[in-house]
C-alpha cells in the first residue's frame, strides 16, 4: 500500500510514542501497520491504541500488547478487549492442535462386526 507523506509522518510519530510505552507496544504497532489494508484504519488504530495508555496506564498496555502478540489479529479492538476483561496478566490459553483420544466407548461407534467385510 502506498501511504501519503502525511500518513508516514503520523505513523512515525505513533511508533515513537509506542516505543516509549514499551517494546511490545511498538512491536504490535508495527504489525498493525504491516498487516493493515486501509490507510485511515491503520492511522486510527494506532492512535486509538496509544490513547488507551491514558485510561489503563503504560504497564497494562504493554502487557496487553504482549499477550495480543500471541494471536494473529492486529487491531484496536483486540487490545481494548484484553484490557476491558483484565486479561493482560493472564496467560493465553494453549489449545491442542489435535483433540486428545479419550478411549471412551460411544453408542454411535460401531466395531468391525457391524460391517460385512470379508478378509481378502
Amino acid at each position: 500500500m502506498n501511504l501519503t507523506t502525511e500518513s508516514l509522518v503520523q505513523l512515525e510519530q505513533c511508533c515513537q510514542r509506542a516505543e516509549q510505552a514499551g517494546p511490545s507496544v511498538l512491536k504490535y504497532m508495527l504489525l498493525l501497520i504491516q498487516h493493515g489494508r486501509m490507510e485511515k484504519r491503520i492511522k486510527d488504530g494506532c492512535k486509538a491504541i496509544l490513547r488507551l495508555q491514558k485510561g489503563y496506564g503504560s504497564d497494562r498496555l504493554e502487557l496487553a500488547c504482549f499477550r495480543a502478540l500471541s494471536g494473529n489479529r492486529y487491531n484496536f479492538k483486540t487490545i481494548q478487549s484484553i484490557l476491558d476483561n483484565h486479561l493482560e496478566s493472564v496467560a493465553p490459553e494453549s489449545k491442542p492442535l489435535k483433540p486428545e483420544k479419550t478411549g471412551e466407548i460411544h453408542k454411535n461407534l460401531r466395531g468391525a462386526s457391524s460391517f460385512n467385510i470379508k478378509n481378502i
